[in-house]
């Protein structure tokens, strides 16, 4: 007896002891749980509205102008975002080799690259100009060209806010010379001014506006050549016939000038006339393109003709320079060129009588082949005078200004104008790109979709093969596209090596209507960046579900060892049951691994004591549960890609080297092997055997072998991330490996060859059915409920709701698919989305009740003519339904524009459900706001757990929180005079079901500072949230009133203070409470509806308590920290503009803190502090770790399986994923808790009670005698 006591004993100790390290590895969380996804943005085009490829991304090789350009150098992808981010990318793995981001107020206007710089133009119409270096990207020097503060008129002038939009972007630039920093630049700015500014500084040389000769003009263009600087301007002309009217320009004039390159002075102007189209669309390219106005005007600098720089004659043999030439589609369809004088000097005498414009002559004029001239395209090769023209019928062209045929025109330096080839083939979304090799050879590619078989074709003409005929030679390739995934290929920048006299190999990154960026080598996927992510329009976090075991039961009975058939045969007895026989088969099983059992358990027993004695902090928890004030931990080296190890570390204010983040939005594809260069074996790579690489992301349906690998932690912190983009992609990311499960569109883009692209507005994404839902169902089903039987085996469900505008044509669409999977249930036919209803849903909304069957969460939706709109559209939802008809409000949000001052409105308006079979509503209030007040934020009351209904006071009296479920926050932007500097801002607390307003205050009068993100609010439970950001002209008052005293509407004490002015970004807190009159009312509530009566439903049933902090930075967003059952203390979650996450707890922001006093003894026991507005700028206060954030845009909050965390993600240009745990990590251990001594503690026990009880049987055997 005694042996088996103290086997059971030991037995027992050993198995606490394995179960102890099998929860320790398993649930202590990962040490830095914190992963940051760097992006660079959607790229910016200009491709497909202008000749200029000013915005469109290109390979530029990095080489000082004085190096040799044969040698090997550097390539790298230069691209500028539609987020703001401008950088290169690395052409073999698609990493960030430098980045910049810009605000939002001062977008990239286009970029320009030369040997080892690059230049940007940033702000409306270039208000600066920046230079970095092409292969770090160091900041050179950055010069503001225009500024409303500066008092030097002759240096810089007023930002321009109206410049045509046919005028292109405002601005151009071209360099003197290449290289940094020998080479100066030729800058235009507003559409008005041409600087030249020193390459080395920055600083201005000289400026020249075309005020000084004619203010009825717009500079579109400028190019530097040797001696002269060339501008080209429009002025639109308008149709003299009354019923045609003049609002918009029937055409454009031309005019070019030719500068002093020296000192800026007027040395020549040309008139070429009524030459230009008026801007129009341009068929094809899914509606996005355009022709006409400056688009239509090309510029070739025709360098590679002139002689070597220094020699003042030709060398022999060599032809005579040709002058920079002025390219442009004539309104006839024809194209035609016109060359800039050069050789001119500056006049002597300032008196001498003023240039006078002169008719320009020697025009070059050319013919389409057939059909006529549409739009040109600059293909970087304008130094060799090639340009692309497209012609009405598809068609393109490939044109040349070039030496005149013949001995004659070559000696005496004539140009012409000719078309060099013909591509034949119609393609209405064809783009264009051009490169020069290490060589200098020249090439163009030309790259379309073909629907009818779904491939791409990629054309590539060589202008200088040495083909007999001297035409050049054309070649290509086509390979098969997902055209439906990806949609349009909007650019194709390349680059080219041959290999021999007739074989080259390509490069090229295309730009996709997906948003993405993928590298190509020849027709082998190589990376790809899906960009398209950083327009997130919603997200949610989706829970796992717990690890399944019967699925691989069988396949390890049958094919595994002793071992594994005993743990199928153990799982299969837990899941599906076993009959005698298969027990005693079990017993057998067991028993022949009894003795390598016992020997296998005594030595693991010894050596995980003895690593327990020696290691005291084996099972220590990491760096994740330590306090709060500690500072963060060191950080930790990670395994990169190529096996190397990068550290992390916190990277400056708008840059990053993302080469050095571990990066989950690429996907790279094993490069083929080399090569060989020339020979009869030249053969490129991908021609060998071998399956292709994959050309997406990841597949549309994730298969087994994935979703194997899907399954919950322990603490619930691993989840899918689903994410709808503004491009109409959802795409699905694992949390733990940071790899995407699966992509797909919703409903495409397009046909292609053109056609026009639908437009998605994703409105609503929610969890409809969680993973513990089939588990829920099963636990309340009876035996005879065949309906819950069936939804117990249902998997998660995720419900998408968007607006599609295709041909004009608007439908509110609704998918429903498995987010861990991508599968939809109800097949094939709704992958497109089942129609919920015509029109624009003015709102969509979860309901409170669900489908008996599927045992979804029901969705509801407003249609244009205020109607609901139930889905699933099942009895079950409709019976749900009409038990809560009579309590269920909604209301809507309309625009109309007043008659009196001809301002936007605002009108809320109220309904109530008259027929809960026929879903017939009827007006109940309405709501109109001032004149000139535009609703920004509409914000429902949440629905997750409320652990606690009211705040114990110090005085052990309780507050109940005013938890009402139709409780709405307005946020609303009041637009002044123009005489003001800012607009007003208020917040507005009303019940959706009787129309009362509970609560009102003005934010601010005429000082809200300018942008979307000005106002950002958050509401959970009766805690209100509203920050603003103010110009700082208005003083700040806060109140000193005593706390018993509430705040409420505009009222304003007596006794305030007033903030120094600055321009900083405020914060209000309100808190909620029941009137002491409505206490009781909490408790009466069911469900949805509320008991308020008219009288305690209204103000005077509301307490509120309010006060306003100053904020360290401005915020982007705001969130509130959810967690499983609501007993965690809130925090407030901010995003900053500096590139910080912020976790604020609530009792910094608690409104009820003393002011002006030290808080009494009772407040002491709350927990309350003496109020002071600034909140610290804190260490502590940031839980984005040492990543800098660029770009944030919204916040996704989740709860884990754990109460005291919360699962943060910030989405944006850069993506990161936090956990917080805002009053510590009271459900896990503490890192100092000494786990060693615990298991000495109980072996010493078990010790004793095995010395112990003998002796305590032999005294009470003696007692018994």
């Amino acid at each position: 007896m005694r042996l088996q006591v103290s086997i059971s004993l030991v037995a027992a100790c050993y198995w606490a002891l394995a179960s102890l390290s099998a929860v320790s590895a398993a649930v202590a969380p990962n040490p830095d749980p914190t992963y940051h996804i760097p992006r660079i943005g959607v790229p910016k085009l200009s491709s497909l509205t202008s000749a200029s490829q000013f915005l469109t991304p290109r390979f530029h090789r990095i080489i000082r102008a004085d190096e040799d350009k044969s040698k090997k150098t550097n390539t790298a992808l230069f691209v500028a975002s539609e987020q703001g981010g401008f950088g290169a990318l690395n052409p073999r793995n698609g990493d960030i080799v430098w980045r910049r981001v810009v605000n939002d107020t001062d977008p990239v206007q286009g970029f320009w690259l030369s040997a080892d710089v690059a230049l940007y133009l940033t702000g409306h119409g270039a208000t600066r100009a920046t230079v970095h270096n092409a292969l770090t990207g160091r900041l050179e020097w950055s010069q503001l060209l225009s500024s409303p503060d500066q008092s030097d008129p002759s240096l810089f002038s007023a930002p321009d806010i109206s410049i045509p939009s046919w005028a292109g972007p405002g601005c151009d630039a071209s360099f003197v010379a290449p290289g940094f920093p020998a080479g100066d630049i030729i800058v235009l700015d507003g559409a008005k001014r041409i600087r030249r500014l020193d390459g080395t500084t920055g600083q201005q040389r000289w400026r020249w506006s075309e005020a000084e000769v004619t203010k009825d003009r717009t500079l579109v263009r400028v190019l530097a050549s040797e001696a002269a600087v060339h501008v080209v301007s429009l002025a639109p002309t308008y149709s003299t016939l009354p019923l045609i009217g003049s609002k918009e320009p029937t055409g454009f004039d031309v005019r070019i000038y030719t500068l002093s390159l020296t000192d800026g002075k007027l040395l020549d102007i040309q008139d070429v006339g009524a030459a230009i189209a008026p801007v129009g669309p341009l068929a094809g390219y899914g509606g996005k393109a355009t022709t006409g106005g400056a688009a239509n005007i090309a510029l070739v600098n025709l360098a590679a003709t002139r002689p070597r720089q220094g020699s003042e004659v030709t060398p022999a043999g060599q032809k005579p320079p040709l002058q920079p030439h002025l390219v442009w589609v004539h309104k006839d369809g024809t194209i035609r060129a016109v060359s800039w004088p050069v050789g001119l000097s500056s006049p002597s005498d300032e008196d001498a009588p003023a240039i006078q414009a002169r008719q320009a002559s020697n025009v070059l004029t050319l013919k389409a082949l057939s059909s006529s001239f549409v739009a040109l395209r600059e293909v970087n090769l304008g130094e060799r005078g090639v340009l692309i023209a497209i012609r009405e019928d598809g068609k393109a062209e490939v044109i040349r200004v070039d030496h005149a045929q013949g001995n004659e025109g070559s000696k005496q330096g004539k140009a012409a104008l000719y078309s060099r080839w013909e591509f034949e083939e119609d393609a209405r979304d064809a783009v264009y790109s051009g490169t020069v090799d290490k060589q200098g050879s020249a090439y163009v590619n030309r790259l379309f979709f073909q629907a009818s078989q779904q491939l791409v074709n990629f054309h590539v003409y060589w202008l200088d093969s040495k083909d007999p005929g001297g035409q050049g030679q054309i070649t290509g390739f086509s390979f098969q596209f997902d055209h439906d995934l990806n949609g349009d290929i909007l650019a194709a920048p390349f680059e080219v090596s041959p290999v021999s006299s007739y074989q080259v190999i390509t490069r090229s990154a295309f730009i996709t209507a997906s948003g993405s960026v993928r590298l190509l080598q020849d027709d082998r996927h190589h990376w790809m960046n899906e960009e398209g992510l950083a327009e997130t329009a919603a997200a949610v976090l989706v829970d796992l579900p717990e690890r399944q075991i019967g699925s691989v039961v069988s396949a390890d009975f049958e094919s595994g060892g002793l071992e594994l058939k005993l743990r199928a045969a153990a799982a299969r007895a837990v899941l599906e049951g076993e009959t005698f026989f298969e027990r005693l088969q079990r017993h057998g099983l067991a028993l022949q691994l009894a003795p390598s059992w016992l020997l296998s358990v005594s030595i693991s027993f010894i050596e995980g004591l003895k690593s327990l004695i020696s290691d005291p902090r084996l099972f220590a928890t990491s760096h994740y549960a330590a306090q709060r004030g500690a500072p963060p931990p060191p950080p930790k080296p990670t395994a990169s890609e190529d096996g190397t190890t990068r550290q992390f570390k916190r990277y400056p204010a708008g840059g990053v080297a993302a080469a050095e983040v571990p990066d989950a939005r690429r996907r790279v594809i094993p490069r083929p092997a080399r090569i060989p260069q020339g020979g009869k074996a030249a053969r490129p790579a991908h021609l060998a055997q071998g399956p292709p690489p994959p050309a997406a992301l990841a597949p549309r349906a994730a298969d087994s072998n994935i979703t194997a690998h899907l399954f919950r932690d322990r603490l619930g912190f691993r989840k899918v991330l689903v994410s709808a983009t503004t491009r109409g992609k959802v795409y699905a990311m694992d949390t733990d490996t940071r790899t995407f499960v699966w992509e797909k569109s919703l409903v495409g883009f397009g046909a292609g060859e053109g056609a026009p692209v639908p437009i998605v507005n994703v409105r609503f994404l929610s969890v409809t059915r969680p993973v513990g839902g089939a588990s829920s169902a099963k636990d309340s089903r009876t035996d005879k409920d065949a309906n819950a039987d069936a939804a117990a085996h249902l998997g998660p469900l995720i419900t998408i709701v968007a607006d599609v505008e295709e041909q004009g044509t608007t439908l509110t669409r609704v998918w429903e698919l498995d987010p861990l999977t991508g599968v939809f249930p109800a097949g094939d036919a709704a992958q497109t989305g089942l129609p919920l209803l015509v029109g624009k849903a003015k709102d969509v909304f979860l309901l409170p009740f669900e489908d008996d069957v599927t045992r979804q969460q029901a969705v509801g939706a407003i249609d244009p003519n205020n109607g609901l709109v139930l889905w699933p559209r099942t009895p079950s939802v409709a019976a749900a339904f009409e038990k809560i008809a009579k309590q269920f409000f909604y209301l809507t949000h309309t625009t109309h524009e007043d008659q009196a001052t001809g301002q936007n409105t605002s009108i809320l308006n109220g309904f109530v459900v008259l027929n809960g079979q026929t879903l017939e509503s009827a007006p109940a209030w309405q709501m109109r706001f001032e004149p000139g007040e535009e609703i920004v934020h509409l914000i429902h009351g949440s629905n997750g757990p409320i652990a606690s209904q009211g705040k114990v006071l110090g005085n052990r009296k309780t507050m109940y929180k005013y938890l009402n479920p139709h409780g709405v926050v307005v946020v609303t932007r009041l637009s002044g005079p123009a005489s003001q500097r800012g607009d007003s801002a208020h917040v507005y607390v009303i019940d959706s079901a009787s129309g009362l307003t509970l609560y009102s205050r003005r934010l601010i009068d005429h000082d809200l500072a300018a942008g979307q993100d000005s106002l950002q609010a958050a509401f959970a439970e009766n805690w209100i949230t509203v920050a603003y950001r103010v110009n700082g002209h208005d003083a700040h008052e806060v109140s000193t009133k005593p706390q018993n005293e509430v705040l409420s509407g505009d009222e304003k004490s007596s006794k305030a203070k007033t903030i120094a002015l600055k321009p900083e970004t405020r914060l209000l807190s309100l808190e909620l409470y029941e009137a002491e009159t409505a206490r009781d009312q909490t408790w009466d509530w069911r469900g949805s509806k509320s008991s308020f009566s008219p009288v305690v439903g209204g103000p005077e049933g509301v307490r509120p308590f309010a006060q306003t902090y100053v904020l360290p930075h401005a915020i982007t967003s705001l969130a509130m920290s959810k967690t499983k059952f609501g007993i965690t203390s809130k925090s407030l979650l901010m995003t900053t503009v500096n590139g910080n996450l912020l976790s604020l707890p609530r009792r910094i922001l608690d409104p009820r803190r003393p002011v002006g006093r030290k808080p009494t003894s009772e407040e002491l026991e709350e927990g309350l502090s003496t109020f002071d507005a600034y909140v610290p700028n804190a260490p502590q206060l940031s839980v984005g770790g040492q990543f800098r954030i660029e770009g944030p845009k919204g916040l996704v909050v989740a709860p884990a399986a754990i109460e005291s965390t919360s699962l943060v993600a910030v989405l944006g240009l850069d993506w990161i994923l936090v956990r917080i745990a805002p009053s510590g990590t009271f459900d896990m251990l503490n890192p100092t808790f000494n786990k060693p001594q615990l298991v000495l503690t109980i072996v010493a026990l078990t010790v004793g009670l095995l010395v112990a009880r003998p002796m305590l049987a032999t005294k009470t055997l003696k007692m018994r005698w």
